[in-house]
Order: C-alpha cells, then sequence, then structure tokens
C-alpha cells in the first residue's frame, strides 16, 4: 500500500490507518474497529477455508509420498536385515523372527517421523510461497486489514487447521472485551 500524500510504502495488511511517516489517513484501509457485513464476511470465510484446503491438500499429498516411499525402502532394509541375521546368526529362525519385529517397528517409527516432518515442511512451504501472497493480495483487492482476516481465520477454522497454525495467534482480549466479542460473532 501506498500512501497518496507522502509516498510512503506501507506493508499490506499491516495494523496501520495512517500513514506512519506523514500521519495522513491511508485510502481504503479499514480500521480495526470497523466490522465487515455479513455478505463480506462469508465471502471472506470461503476464501479462508479454500486456503485452509490448499494447505491440507499439500501436506497430505506430500505425506502420502513421503510414507509411500518410506515404506518401500523401509521393507528392503527389513528384509535385507533378516537375511544377514539367518546367514550370520547360524540359520536361527528364532533370530530372523525377532531380527524382522524389531527392524520393522524401528522402519514404523522412522517412517511416521519422516511423514510428519514432510507434511509440515509442505504446509509450511505452501503457505510462505502460496497463501501467505494470496492473503497480501486479498488485503489489497479488499481493502481489508490483514489482522481482520486471520481474526476470521481463527474463528472460522477448527484448533488444528493448518492455516490456524501458520497465522499469529489472536491477542488476548482485554477484560470485559471478551463477552462482546463473542456476542458479536454469533
Amino acid at each position: 500500500m501506498e500512501c497518496e500524500i507522502c509516498g510512503a510504502r506501507v506493508r499490506a495488511g499491516g495494523r496501520h490507518v495512517d500513514c506512519p511517516s506523514c500521519g495522513a489517513p491511508l485510502a481504503g484501509a479499514v480500521p480495526a474497529g470497523e466490522t465487515l457485513n455479513a455478505q463480506q464476511r462469508a465471502q471472506l470465510e470461503e476464501t479462508v477455508s479454500g486456503m485452509n484446503d490448499a494447505l491440507v491438500e499439500a501436506g497430505a499429498k506430500n505425506a502420502e509420498s513421503a510414507f509411500n516411499l518410506g515404506c518401500g525402502l523401509g521393507l528392503f532394509g527389513v528384509i535385507a536385515s533378516a537375511v544377514l541375521v539367518y546367514f550370520l546368526a547360524g540359520r536361527s529362525w528364532i533370530l530372523v523372527m525377532i531380527t524382522l519385529i524389531m527392524a520393522t517397528l524401528a522402519t514404523l517409527w522412522a517412517v511416521i517421523l519422516i511423514t510428519d516432518l514432510s507434511k509440515t515442511g509442505a504446509i509450511r512451504r505452501t503457505f510462505r510461497r502460496t497463501v501467505d501472497p494470496q492473503i497480501n493480495d486479498l488485503t489489497l483487492a479488499e481493502r481489508i486489514d490483514r489482522e481482520e482476516i486471520e481474526r476470521i481465520a481463527h474463528l472460522s477454522l477448527p484448533a488444528a487447521a493448518p492455516l490456524r497454525l501458520q497465522i499469529p495467534p489472536l491477542p488476548e482480549p482485554e477484560e470485559g472485551e471478551s463477552a462482546d466479542l463473542e456476542a458479536g460473532e454469533r
């Protein structure tokens, strides 16, 4: 966003309603106290839900690929260790079975860990490369404060939603404000 008076660049979606350089009101900035109408809120909730769905899809796709790769490579390692134990331990089937069980458990643990890391990384990358720029574009196009978009995301999405986990948490309401906020949202 750019100030029409002095030309200073102000971060889109920031807290500024007035230019920090000259103090002039910024054109199109929605003050923090101003609320959206029902149609704008519904449209914004739908957009936020779509952004969250994109993050869920990216995470699931990457997690599935990591899981498949981990299981395939892990199976090879489990079989190789069982064959090695069979020949090195005097052809003992009991040791082979114990090795198979232990190697399978270790492989599953590693695959689950790698899958979770892959999913988290994909969600962060997708947020940084796709969703965050979409939020910035939305603040410019709709002239809505970024904090309002983040607030709607927090209020309309479940607590474990990937989008909610990527944006800053809502500030704690001051005394007497929580009842007003809850009543205004329902």
